[in-house]
């Protein structure tokens, strides 16, 4: 995101925000004055929490299976949006609808990472270059250094109040690391708007493409504040013109299940 940073993406991308950057998406807003309420307040708390890339760790790993039947392609997958699947299979081979099936039998286990296309289109084509069905199944280690995890994010919450525990000012600053491509970059980054002044960036990185994790993002983003909350309500005790200093801090979480 740094001017002079190595840009991932040269190709003309009508859906990023500033490929220069590596800026997927950006979104600001903003309720009331908050600059006043910050003028208002007895104590001013500002912190910076990191949340992990986790993985979903489902017991069913990504796999796909791909035949030729009656000269139409058949995609047994393990996914959570198989209609998905088939857009984009229909995309990348130039196949119309009736030329491509896409289905599911039941699927074990999802948590929302499995709604990319991630095990499909590599069977598929080597059935369209073989003419022979051809399975792929990921194993556990590739489910950590390929498949599709919870988006890391880095939230910096800045809040105001009064000495009596009122709050007068909510500042929230979101940059949510999407990986390599932007998937599902954007409906989790907009699913985090929840502050009373909000700017959120989508950052494309050299890591794994990111995915869904049950309700994006609300883990990551409630817990920054209500960590945040908790400091300033300590603080807010104390005499009127005291500050915290600004803090730094890991949440807990690393690559576990679900």
């Amino acid at each position: 995101m740094a001017d002079g940073a190595p840009q991932l993406h040269t190709y003309d991308d009508p859906f990023a925000h500033d490929k220069d950057h590596n800026i997927l998406l950006e979104l600001q807003g903003e309720i009331g004055d908050v600059e006043a309420g910050f003028a208002e307040a007895d104590v001013i708390h500002e912190g910076t929490y990191f949340s992990p890339r986790v993985q979903h760790a489902h017991l069913e790993t990504h796999g796909s299976i791909a035949w030729m039947e009656d000269g139409r392609l058949n995609v047994r997958t393990s996914s959570q949006s198989p209609s998905i699947a088939k857009l984009k299979l229909s995309y990348l081979f130039g196949l119309r609808p009736d030329q491509l099936r896409v289905f599911c039998m039941r699927v074990g286990g999802g948590f929302g990472g499995k709604q990319e296309l991630i095990s499909e289109d590599l069977p598929a084509l080597a059935t369209f270059d073989t003419g022979r069905p051809v399975c792929w199944e990921y194993t556990r280690e590739e489910e950590f250094t390929t498949a599709s995890p919870r988006h890391p994010m880095k939230c910096t919450v800045k809040l105001g109040a009064k000495s009596d525990g009122t709050l007068t000012a909510f500042g929230f600053r979101n940059v949510s690391n999407t990986g390599a491509y932007g998937n599902h970059g954007g409906e989790t980054l907009f699913a985090a708007a929840i502050s009373i002044r909000w700017s959120f960036g989508a950052a494309t990185s050299s890591s794994p493409a990111t995915a869904c994790w049950r309700s994006p993002s609300m883990p990551t983003t409630w817990r920054s504040p209500r960590t945040a909350l908790r400091s300033v309500s300590t603080s807010s005790t104390k005499p009127c013109g005291s500050t915290t200093a600004e803090a730094t801090s890991a949440m807990t979480g690393s690559s576990a299940p679900a």
